[in-house]
């Protein structure tokens, strides 16, 4: 347990220190519990952190971590490489300050709990799940588990499927339901749905990856509904709500 508290004031240390990693090919460090990024978002507009007028709202963040664990970052670096990718998207658009963790036992997620703000990623087989042998369902979120999980076996070949299944998961992790078309039975409660002139297979969001719907660019509509969940849910104090929130993909 002493080894525990000292690893993760190490993470809390590390990161107030690590410098922004662009270079996605570079060996991944997996010695325990350690940063591989510290990335924060740009000002959205002329000001800077030393120009005038500068008030704390234009430049707060939201802490948040992801845990990925060293076995599986060691077997799939280009499913980690998509998926870090995606992450560098979102912080450009989100006032999120994200941590990246390796771990090597999963100690760390474990004491610290399912909280939204501290997330689990996992690459696997997904069809070796329990109960999931027969779909074909290449990512997922669970709210209540705090875990995102990218299929290794269709995805490990496929950078820009694997780069757009990580921006779709991550997206349900900032809030963002589906998004569908109006008047189809293809929708489920709670979807966003547009009018086909809006085509909302363009989307990230749109549950399915399809030739015509595997958007790696987040949108605006997307942006502003992810903007208002990190800055009014997932700074609410506590863990999850508690619900058993599956999104698939």
């Amino acid at each position: 347990m002493k080894k525990l508290l000292v690893l993760s004031s190490l993470v809390t240390t590390m990161a107030l220190i690590a410098c922004a990693v662009t270079d996605y090919n570079a060996p991944i460090s997996t010695h325990g519990v350690n940063i591989i990024s510290r990335m924060t978002p740009r000002l959205q507009d002329e000001k800077t952190m030393d120009g005038p007028g500068v008030r704390p709202e234009d430049v707060f963040t939201v802490k948040i971590e992801f845990v990925l664990f060293e076995d599986e970052v060691q077997a799939y670096p280009g499913l980690v490489t998509a998926f870090l990718e995606a992450i560098s998207d979102w912080v450009d658009v989100l006032p999120i300050e994200v941590m990246i963790a390796v771990e090597e036992d999963g100690l760390l997620h474990s004491v610290l709990g399912a909280r939204r703000r501290i997330i689990s990623v996992h690459f696997e087989d997904i069809q070796a799940r329990p109960g999931l042998e027969d779909t074909l369902m290449i990512g997922f979120w669970l709210l209540d588990q705090s875990l995102l999980v990218m299929d290794t076996d269709y995805l490990v070949d496929k950078p820009e499927l694997a780069k757009h299944v990580a921006l779709h998961e991550i997206g349900h992790v900032f809030g963002l339901p589906h998004i569908t078309e109006q008047g189809t039975l293809f929708s489920s409660a709670g979807d966003i749905t547009l009018p086909l002139d809006f085509m909302p297979k363009s989307f990230l969001m749109y549950p399915a990856a399809t030739p015509e719907s595997t958007a790696s660019v987040i949108s605006q509509l997307e942006i502003s509904m992810a903007r208002e969940y990190v800055l009014h849910e997932m700074t609410k104090p506590g863990g999850p709500t508690g619900d058993d929130y599956f999104c698939e993909h």
